[in-house]
């Protein structure tokens, strides 16, 4: 069985199953990495970059905006949040054409490295198989 650092993104429902099927979990909370976390989506969209190079995949933070999830003291602007996404799906600015790369605000961060890691990602990718029956073929031929 994989085992997986769970970070806020994951709820406690997905994480109690995870365990029940066998998988060795270590949550932020445990680890004491609160607000230092590798995201589930960051994990997701290296491995389709990796899995999948002439896809364009990326991870965007949009960074915490007034939504449910974000609650409305959330300082940031909400339009502002999506501007990446937007500009990511539409541009054909040569620096929106890239794949394997975490924006925050239309600027390239440093991912965790964990994100970026291949045993990581496959574990990841394991999980999700075993949760929902659906694997992510491979269109790199290996």
């Amino acid at each position: 069985m994989a085992q997986l650092y769970c970070d806020e993104d994951f709820s406690l429902p997905v994480t109690e199953e995870l365990r029940r099927l066998g998988h060795d979990l270590l949550t932020i909370q445990q680890a004491g990495q609160a607000n230092r976390r590798v995201t589930d989506s960051a994990v997701l969209a290296f491995a389709v970059a990796r899995l999948w190079p002439h896809v364009l995949s990326n991870a965007v933070d949009p960074g915490w905006v007034p939504t449910k999830m974000g609650g409305l003291s959330a300082p940031g602007d909400l339009e502002q949040g999506a501007t990446t996404q937007v500009w990511l799906a539409v541009s054909d600015d040569r620096d929106a054409k890239v794949s394997g790369r975490y924006f925050y605000h239309k600027r390239t961060r440093v991912a965790h490295p964990a994100a970026s890691d291949v045993t990581v990602q496959n574990g990841f990718l394991a999980a999700c198989e075993q949760l929902t029956g659906v694997r992510l073929a491979s269109a790199v031929r290996t």
